[in-house]
């Protein structure tokens, strides 16, 4: 009966439903294949609504486990992504590693020095345990970022990492 009178009021329209709120990166729980990186390419600028791989200066052979010094020499990595100058964001990411590291997660211009700053430094380095742990992120962006990116990288330390249910929302 209970039921009856909950699915009623539900198709009458007098309660309303809270809106799920629109993920604004593609493919974050890597359902699809994602895009490989040819390392003598240089055109990353619209990774087509999905994620690419890609080993970049000095990371050779497009192998995730590849050891660099630089983080940023071995990522994932979407763009363009729609971030505004003035509004807030969640970035929500499941992760964790077969041996504790860190890695970086950037958000911010792919344009170069000086922009090549993190949105938020709290990303610089993030700790990651052997337990899938799901970790989140708010930010406010406070300056106009030319052609916006989100990557995560891996290129600090070898291993293998897991990322998943990636999600970044604007905050209402």
């Amino acid at each position: 009966m209970v039921v009856t009178v909950l699915l009623a009021v539900l198709l009458a329209g007098c309660v309303e439903l809270p809106e799920q709120e629109e993920n604004l990166l593609e493919n974050g729980s890597f359902q699809n294949p994602i895009l490989v990186f040819d390392v003598d390419s240089t055109d990353t600028s619209n990774t087509n609504n999905n994620w690419i791989f890609g080993a970049y200066e000095g990371a050779k052979g497009n192998h995730p486990g590849y050891l660099t010094h630089n983080h940023n020499q071995v990522q994932i990595h979407q763009q363009p992504v729609n971030i505004e100058n003035g509004k807030s964001y969640t970035l929500s990411f499941k992760a964790w590693a077969d041996e504790p590291r860190s890695i970086r997660v950037f958000v911010g211009s792919t344009v170069g020095n000086p922009d090549w700053n993190n949105i938020s430094s709290e990303l610089d380095s993030v700790k990651l345990t052997t337990t899938a742990t799901t970790l989140v992120y708010n930010f406010t962006v406070s300056k106009n970022i030319v052609d916006p990116k989100v990557s995560f990288e891996f290129g600090g330390a070898t291993g293998t990492v897991y990322v998943t249910n990636i999600r970044l929302v604007e905050k209402k």
